[in-house]
């Protein structure tokens, strides 16, 4: 049966409108093969005024279902200025934030587009404009961004560099079958830019309850959910994954209905006292 891989990673998913009408209802209560969804993002923005047509719909649902939600922007380096492309990715926020959507993940750089012939093939440029948009967003939001980015593609534009203090998102297929083993640590491929990486976005053929047709998943590492911003796991860990209860479980366990016995009995006898009392005074 698939698992997850990274032991003790969290599973996430990224979706945008190509997925349709998502229940999330279903997907945030969903059991899959490589355990519950802990976190979503969806697509927003794109350029400097696109806009995903489900995003706005997808974040509300989200919020209502309980899922931890954040926001992605498909940037297009050297068509447009990097603050143009943050104030629409910025606003398409705010819009579903008024909608009552929450979109409390850190925001998501997605890097795949080829650059602008206007960059001149300048690796240090395109590295510049993921930056400059980078720090517009989060002088905007008061969120340091995630970048997600491809070991090759940083290797071909951006001369294996990405800007600094921005954890990285990696895309990487090991096994296209999603049939991975928690021994797995990681991605086979990585380089300079991709090497420290937070989250591996290992598969996009992904089956999830409640998202019609595949879908990309993603191991967040336990160790670094503070670069998508979660405070902590939305869903516990089975008992089978932590190890087990244990001697100290059950005994924690078992201290616990010792005293609620001794707590009832107790209260038994001083209710006796009480009536004994009331009824020699009425004697």
């Amino acid at each position: 049966m698939s698992k997850q891989p990274v032991a003790g990673s969290l599973l996430g998913i990224d979706v945008s409108h190509w997925q349709g009408k998502i229940d999330w209802n279903a997907v945030a209560g969903s059991s899959t093969p490589w355990g519950a969804v802990e976190f979503a993002y969806a697509k927003a923005s794109t350029g400097k005024g696109g806009r995903d047509k489900r995003f706005v719909e997808n974040a509300v649902a989200a919020a209502k279902a309980g899922l931890p939600f954040g926001a992605y922007h498909w940037l297009k380096p050297g068509q447009y200025l990097p603050t143009e492309e943050a104030a629409n990715f910025v606003a398409a926020i705010q819009a579903a934030r008024a909608a009552g959507a929450k979109v409390e993940l850190a925001p998501m750089i997605d890097l795949e587009d080829k650059p602008a012939s206007t960059m001149g093939n300048d690796p240090q440029a395109v590295v510049d404009y993921a930056d400059e948009f980078a720090k517009a967003v989060k002088a905007a939001l008061g969120q340091t961004p995630i970048l997600y980015v491809g070991s090759n593609y940083a290797k071909q534009y951006m001369g294996t560099k990405v800007p600094p203090g921005l954890p990285i998102w990696v895309p990487q297929y090991n096994k296209p079958s999603c049939n991975y083993d928690p021994t797995v640590a990681g991605p086979n491929k990585l380089n300079a830019a991709t090497a420290n990486w937070a989250v591996w976005q290992y598969c996009s053929k992904g089956k999830i309850p409640g998202i019609s047709g595949d879908v990309d998943l993603n191991a967040l590492r336990s160790d670094r959910i503070d670069a998508v911003g979660l405070k902590g796991r939305r869903v516990a860990l089975p008992s089978t994954t932590r190890g087990g209860a244990g001697a100290d479980d059950k005994k924690k366990a078992d201290d616990a209905g010792g005293s609620t016995t001794l707590y009832a009995v107790g209260g038994a006898l001083l209710l006796l006292i009480i009536i004994i009392i009331l009824a020699l005074q009425a004697g």
